[in-house]
């Protein structure tokens, strides 16, 4: 699961608001996020909880805090991307005197303040028995570069391919170490029902991505795993404008490594792969003084709607350290802020 907490943080950078004279722009250390706090309620070095966007707030934690009025949600308990008086502003701030007694340090304080992370509601159902992932699969989830800063510094000089994140929902295609094919969604494996049509099963099988599992070179008993998003009607908003549902691919998986993203590109038709903005560049040539956010910001390549965001990796797979000296898969997605403000 991607990385998700409510943690204490040091204020590193405060600007003016260049539209609001009571309000300023702020930065915690080693986090890209940019939000809005008042003017002169807080001053660099100053330590703070940090709230990120989707932290879905009990309702106590609102009333201390007095942000009834700033949350979104139909019960006005999430945090959000909000563009304050023409300013993009990603999470909040409050001082720990204010919501714990005594020593913050090393406490949970996503548990301890009851902060769970918004996860939006499937659009349809799944018409399906679900039953676990085959072995080897796991929950696919791609890290934040607005988190982890030192990540994505160790991309900027790397030969990368640049992907568009799509609105969608996950979906995998898979070939289990028993040589089973099966159809899954985000956390789970489907068995479809006799007379009950299945969207994420028909579309595999309809777009032919079953029978292409067999032209993906592997050897005996390795799993072999299509992972894509499958986007069209009634899933999201359909903001493409999609008659009928497909699926466009963003990663092979065979046995435990992804393929590289020249061998990813050869194998799979670019008319089921999401759009490829730009490979074989390094990230700071294709940023071309850009921050990743303002990258991540523009008109979708399958329609003229804002784009989600954009993904990036390595053109060769490799592990690295995010921070936390555990060794992970290197690759970051950054969602568009104009994208976040938008959304519903």
């Amino acid at each position: 699961m991607a990385f998700f907490a409510v943690t204490l943080e040091r204020i590193a950078d405060i600007y003016p608001h260049p539209n609001a004279d009571r309000l300023e722009l702020a930065k915690v250390a080693g986090l890209a996020f940019q939000f809005c706090i008042r003017k002169g309620e807080y001053a660099v070095g100053d330590e703070v909880v940090y709230f990120p966007i989707d932290s879905v707030l009990p309702q106590p934690i609102i009333d201390r805090l007095g942000i009834g009025n700033m949350l979104a949600g139909a019960q006005r308990n999430r945090v959000k991307t909000v563009q304050l008086r023409g300013q993009i502003s990603q999470g909040l701030v409050a001082r720990p005197a204010t919501l714990i007694d005594g020593d913050p340090h090393g406490l949970d304080l996503t548990a301890r303040l009851g902060v769970v992370k918004y996860e939006p509601p499937e659009t349809f159902a799944a018409n399906g028995i679900l039953t676990a992932l085959p072995t080897g699969l796991g929950v696919y989830d791609i890290e934040g570069a607005d988190r982890f800063v030192r990540a994505l510094e160790m991309l900027m000089d790397q030969l990368v391919v640049i992907t568009e994140k799509l609105e969608g929902t996950n979906h995998a295609t898979v070939c289990t170490e028993t040589a089973d094919k099966v159809v899954c969604q985000r956390g789970n494996a489907i068995v479809e029902l006799p007379d009950v049509e299945n969207t994420y099963c028909k579309v595999a099988r309809e777009q032919g991505l079953l029978e292409f599992l067999d032209r993906v070179p592997h050897g005996p008993g390795e799993l072999v795993a299509l992972r894509g998003e499958l986007i069209g009607p009634s899933i999201q908003r359909n903001i493409y404008a999609l008659k009928k549902p497909e699926v466009r691919l963003f990663d092979v998986k065979v046995g435990h490594r992804y393929l590289d993203a020249a061998d990813f590109i050869g194998l799979v038709p670019e008319r089921w792969r999401v759009p490829v903005l730009a490979s074989g560049v390094t990230l700071r040539e294709w940023l071309n003084g850009r921050s990743l956010q303002q990258a991540a910001d523009g008109p979708s390549t399958l329609s003229a709607h804002l784009r989600e965001g954009i993904v990036v990796r390595p053109m060769k797979e490799q592990l690295a350290d995010f921070g936390d000296g555990h060794l992970q898969r290197l690759i970051l997605k950054q969602r568009s802020p104009l994208y976040l403000a938008k959304e519903d």
